[in-house]
């Protein structure tokens, strides 16, 4: 007899080695603690007969659902029923969303199965009613994206997506955009009645009376309780750093100019005698470098049109208007360029430079600031070339001794300087501030006066709930015009009346329609309530206002301009409002194409 194949002492490499535990219930693993690994294993039962797990979710994340079950199904547009298995459904998945990361650069967000499963039933419903895009448009967009084709097989191979998966779904997507805009279309005729309703919104008109406390008053009232110098610093350092900080002194520099003043005939006859220009410059070529590079500071346009919105061009004067000017600053410039050139290459060989006898000598005008001055304080000195942008020039300046790194130019004047001295920001002693912090303690208190005034008013108004009662709801009394005229008389106040107007067109220029402006609680607040009273944003007065009535304002006075773009509006909003209703909307998509997702039955929307 052969012996059998199958004899257990037959020469198996794979379990050699091994020891044989035939009569053991758990066999531990070489190596392993067998108390510890029957633990586990005892674990390990416990929590899978503690827990169980839905079998969507197994088929779901194991791929036992794949092969043959339907994770998506739908019913197309002739009634027949349509599905997608687990791998069919990841692919469209994975395909869309690389498509999206491509067309935005990788900003688009991480597509979820209900946006994959509206995709492929639009497509279907798309395809269904015949729509088509046809290869040039593919084409377009395609180069919209990648002009000339660059970057596009690359891009397309780092996303691991091939060229027909990729124009595949684009072209879906595309067809779907145009399935969704002809059902839309009937849409896209805004109806009178909606735009004039959204003008109306807009153009509401307010009226309102109001009292503010008289500001001489309130002062007088305020100064008898001016603290004292030690308890006014003490108030002024609690102050919390973002009010302190406007008393703080900004850069401070000193500085010496020689100034050259384009307003007027000044001769620049010496500077060309000590620094002249080469014989073969090119006057006209400088004059255009002249003019680029400083068409903001020297030739910008003071006369814009005002029978239509100006253009960019509109805000700087042509090169051809300015042609002489410039050409005989360019020259001026360039002049004092090489000077400013010799005072930097002289004063780093160690001379001393004596800037205002030198600007003299070549028909400059000189200017010393020996002590240190804020930005503020240039631009207020007393001499007729000195300007805004001037001032934060040389107070920007780093590097103290050194000449500036060019001449400058300004509206004004050209400009060869030097720092001589630099202070940095800092607060300055109390005594310095003193007046300042003082004006500022009697405006916060005459503000608080102010409002204590008239919240007592207030009071007055109305049957106000127990304010002892915790449960009691915020009140907001309501009066009509003659009670609230007669209580604020008796506080000894005067009514004010500002008549209807609509807010972003109050053109009145007043501390108190300035306040009615701004103030959002009024534009919020029913007909006839009063609102607390509020302090003015200047800090400056307060405010106790009745609203005194709301009305739309004229349609007459819709110019063509806001209907056609509240035409418009009207008819994004109504396509989005039916696109959110229907095209992504899982009801209307299970009510209109039966559509069922796997995902649903685990999680369903809105749970």
């Amino acid at each position: 007899m052969s012996k059998s194949s199958h004899d257990p002492k037959v020469h198996r490499p794979e379990i050699e080695g091994r020891e044989t535990h035939d009569d053991d219930l758990i066999v531990a693993p070489k190596g392993k603690n067998k108390t510890r690994f029957m633990l586990t294993f005892l674990l390990i039962i416990f929590l899978l007969t503690m827990f169980t797990v839905s079998d969507q979710f197994v088929d779901m994340f194991t791929g036992q659902a794949g092969r043959g079950s339907a994770f998506l199904t739908w019913t197309d547009p002739t009634g027949d029923r349509k599905s997608l298995t687990v791998p069919e459904f990841t692919l469209e998945k994975q395909a869309l969303a690389k498509v999206f990361s491509i067309l935005t650069g990788g900003q688009d967000r991480e597509r979820a199965d209900d946006d994959t499963a509206f995709f492929v039933v639009m497509s279907d419903a798309a395809e269904h009613a015949g729509v088509r895009v046809t290869d040039g448009e593919l084409r377009k967009l395609i180069e919209s994206r990648f002009p000339g084709g660059v970057g596009y097989s690359q891009t397309l191979h780092a996303s691991r997506i091939t060229h027909p998966e990729f124009e595949g779904t684009l072209r879906r997507l595309m067809a779907v955009d145009r399935y969704q805009s002809l059902i839309s279309a009937p849409l896209a005729t805004a109806k009178p009645s909606v735009v004039e309703s959204l003008w109306k919104a807009r153009h509401q008109e307010h009226a309102f009376d109001y009292i503010e406390p008289l500001a001489d008053v309130l002062r007088t009232e305020a100064e008898a309780g001016l603290p004292a110098d030690a308890e006014l610093e003490t108030w002024f350092n609690a102050l919390p750093e973002h009010k302190r900080e406007p008393f703080r002194r900004l850069v401070a520099v000193a500085a010496e100019l020689a100034v050259f003043p384009l307003e007027g005939e000044h001769s620049a006859d010496l500077l060309f005698a000590k620094y002249p220009r080469p014989a073969d410059e090119d006057a006209d070529a400088a004059a255009r470098e002249y003019y680029e590079g400083y068409t903001f500071m020297r030739f910008r346009n003071r006369n814009l049109p005002t029978d239509r919105q100006p253009t960019q061009e509109d805000f700087f004067r042509p090169f051809d208007d300015v042609k002489d000017v410039a050409k005989r600053e360019a020259v001026i410039y360039r002049s004092l360029g090489d000077w400013r050139t010799s005072l930097v290459t002289r004063t780093d060989a160690g001379e001393t430079i004596d800037l205002a006898a030198e600007a003299a000598s070549i028909g400059l005008v000189a200017h010393s600031q020996s002590n240190t001055a804020t930005a503020a304080e240039w631009a207020a000195l007393d001499v007729p070339w000195t300007s805004r942008n001037l001032s934060e020039y040389i107070t920007g300046m780093p590097e103290v001794g050194k000449f500036y790194p060019a001449v400058s130019v300004d509206e004004k004047a050209l400009i060869v300087g030097r720092t001589l001295a630099k202070e940095e920001p800092r607060m300055p002693p109390f005594s310095e501030l003193k007046p300042k912090v003082a004006d500022e303690w009697l405006r916060q208190r005459m503000s608080e006066l102010a409002i204590v005034k008239l919240d007592d008013v207030r009071k007055k108004i109305g049957t106000w709930p127990d304010p002892s009662d915790p449960a009691a709801a915020t009140f907001v009394p309501e009066v009509d015009e003659a009670t609230f005229a007669s209580v604020v008389g008796e506080a000894g106040y005067q009514v004010q009346h500002r008549d209807y107007q609509e807010r972003a067109k109050s053109l009145a220029d007043t501390p108190a329609h300035t306040y009615l402006r701004g103030a959002g609680q009024l534009y919020s607040s029913k007909v006839s309530a009063v609102p607390k009273p509020e302090i003015a944003r200047d800090g400056k007065n307060a405010y106790l206002v009745r609203i005194a009535g709301l009305r739309d304002a004229d349609t007459a006075t819709m110019s063509p301009g806001e209907f056609q773009a509240l035409g418009d509006q009207a008819i994004r909003e109504s396509i989005t409002d039916f696109r959110n209703r229907t095209f992504v909307s899982t009801e209307f998509l299970k009510e209109r194409y039966g559509v069922q997702l796997l995902t649903w039955e685990a999680n369903p929307p809105g749970s």
